[in-house]
Formats: structure tokens, sequence, C-alpha cells
């Protein structure tokens, strides 16, 4: 088990390695030849929910979604609140 971790967003135009990722699994879902390994048993004997903290070093879209839902705050704006309850949902 990990004791710490630490995640961080990534821009998508600083992402090459995850969409290299993301083609080469799908590219292999097309592969009807491929393995597939079933476990006997599950690798986890229990599932643990853990609390994290986000840290940002600068803001970002998520911030007034996040304090729409966790505190009710809303933008000041009448129009832009109303799409930020929409997106909320």
């Amino acid at each position: 088990m990990f004791d710490v971790f630490i995640i961080k967003h990534k821009p998508r135009g600083h992402n090459d390695l995850a969409d290299r990722l993301a083609r080469l699994t799908s590219a292999l879902e097309d592969d009807k030849d491929m393995m597939i390994e079933h476990l006997p048993t599950i690798s986890i004997s229990t599932i643990e929910a853990i609390s994290i903290g986000i840290t940002e070093e600068e803001p970002t879209w998520m911030d007034p979604i996040q304090a729409f839902l966790e505190n009710d705050r809303l933008l000041d704006d009448r129009t832009e609140a109303k799409k930020l309850k929409l997106r909320a949902s």
C-alpha cells in the first residue's frame, strides 16, 4: 500500500505519453487473438476509501464546479451560474 501519492493535473498539450498508451490500447482491442489472463482470486481483500486533497498550482476549470458542489457557492454572473449548475450535474 502507498503511504503518500500526489496527483497533478496535466494539460492535454503535455499528455503525449497517455495519448500514445490510449492509441496502443485501442489498437490491441481490435486484435481478436489477444491473450487474456483470468486471476483465480481477487487481488485485494478489502476495499478502502480514502480522502484526497488536491493542491493546484493555479486555478483550473474544475474549481468553480468543486466550490458549487462542496459549498453551494455560485458565480456572481447569473448566466455563468446557470451554466455552472448544468455542468455540475
